[in-house]
């Protein structure tokens, strides 16, 4: 007999409120109720009426010099940093990413995976370059333990691959990781379920049927 697996239905309201919050962590300008209506496809009555909620809680702000702009406001910033304070990953890789930093005079970015996707928790910038490379941490990206963010005129991989492979096998050491660097990229038991949040009760279950 094949397992049933109950999903719960997702609530409009809410993927709605979260897909603004997605779209304007890639806008630091801000973006007014129409335009946000629009790269949504969003009704624009239903647009102002989540707009006017959320920012009434902080989440939101109005833009100082016309009001028609709203951005991401104090609450939102707030929340992020309760969650990155809790993670031991950022202190421990500041040092080996500041190395890394040094070595390279590239951009370094430090993610953790979250359902398939990364969450950036630190970024440390070179003041060696003539130029700044600013990656925003939006949208979709690739999974990389540590990435570097360079133009293509720096761009060294038999230099920059080991630096980057060395940053992640120091700062895993000393989170407790007992492996080597042929192990590096072996997968543990279960670590892709994990990393894409599924359930490996689930997955097993949609292959058995």
């Amino acid at each position: 007999m094949t397992p049933v697996t109950v999903t719960s239905s997702p609530v409009k309201s809410a993927d709605r409120v979260l897909d603004i919050f997605e779209l304007l962590a890639s806008e630091p300008g801000g973006l007014t109720v129409s335009e946000i209506s629009s790269r949504l496809g969003i009704a624009r009555s239903s647009t102002h009426g989540l707009v006017q909620t959320v920012a009434r809680r902080g989440y939101l702000r109005r833009d100082h010099r016309d009001g028609r702009r709203v951005a991401l406001g104090a609450s939102v910033v707030q929340l992020g940093l309760s969650v990155t304070d809790r993670l031991e990953l950022r202190t421990i890789a500041r040092g080996p990413l500041e190395r890394l930093v040094a070595a390279t005079h590239d951009t370094v970015l430090l993610a953790v995976p979250d359902h398939g996707n990364l969450i950036y928790v630190d970024k440390i910038f070179s003041d060696q370059r003539g130029f700044r490379t600013d990656p925003r941490a939006s949208g979709r990206s690739p999974l990389h333990a540590i990435s570097l963010s360079t133009i293509r005129e720096f761009y060294a991989p038999d230099e920059t691959g080991p630096a980057v492979r060395d940053a992640a096998l120091e700062i895993s050491h000393s989170m407790g990781w007992k492996g080597d660097v042929n192990e590096l990229y072996t997968a543990p038991p279960g670590s892709l379920e994990a990393i894409l949040g599924v359930d490996p009760g689930r997955t097993l279950s949609a292959a058995r049927s």
